[in-house]
């Protein structure tokens, strides 16, 4: 079999990406009342990105942060869109996941993106909050983290469960906001054992909306 040697990253992401930072930024401002800090990765370094699941536009939102493009995993229902979907693959290029099983193709895309030293973004709670607390985070992150050997960005949004509730069909007002809450290193990362590394990522990004 031929070996697929393309890159999943292409010059166009980057074009792309700044164009929605500059249009998206205050319009998610201005509809969501979304507020979020600069944070500067190192061009030349891969990382993955770990945040919880709060709004339809989570993407965007963690997005707006950072400094060069992120490269989220999705599910594959995202994916069955024909138009719209071709569009997302052709600007965004999202990283597609079998929905409920283990997908080594996903796995590999994700390990191809961060050798690129791009970044690769994940919602680790695989599905929208119901209510102002989190689904379970399955330990099997560990894995995933220790496979990619990259820094690993703990990031945290707050406040979007009121805002766009999963249930809700209205936009409303309140404090909606996204911040990086630890960087872990690969040398921190290689030094703490599975459970102190699954209990970090949980209390990071760790969120109660009505407390």
């Amino acid at each position: 079999m031929k070996k697929n040697n393309k890159k999943w990253t292409k010059p166009r992401h980057k074009f792309i990406y700044g164009f929605l930072k500059i249009f998206l930024k205050p319009l998610l401002r201005l509809i969501y009342g979304f507020k979020t800090r600069k944070y500067k990765l190192d061009k030349k370094k891969g990382y993955f990105i770990i945040s919880n699941h709060q709004a339809l536009l989570d993407p965007l939102f963690v997005a707006m942060t950072f400094n060069k493009p992120i490269y989220f995993v999705a599910t594959d229902n995202l994916f069955n869109q024909k138009f719209k979907s071709s569009l997302l693959k052709y600007f965004l290029a999202p990283i597609p996941k079998r929905k409920g099983t283990i997908d080594v193709n996903c796995l590999k895309i994700c390990l191809k993106v961060v050798k690129e030293n791009s970044s690769v973004g994940l919602f680790v709670e695989g599905n929208r909050a119901y209510s102002d607390f989190q689904f379970y985070i399955d330990p099997s992150i560990i894995k995933l983290v220790r496979k990619m050997n990259v820094p690993v960005i703990l990031y945290n949004l707050k406040g979007g469960f009121g805002v766009d509730p999963r249930w809700g069909s209205k936009k409303r007002k309140g404090k909606f906001t996204g911040e990086v809450k630890r960087l872990l290193s690969i040398e921190e990362i290689k030094s703490l054992s599975d459970e102190e590394l699954y209990k970090i990522i949980c209390d990071e990004i760790k969120v109660f909306d009505s407390s």
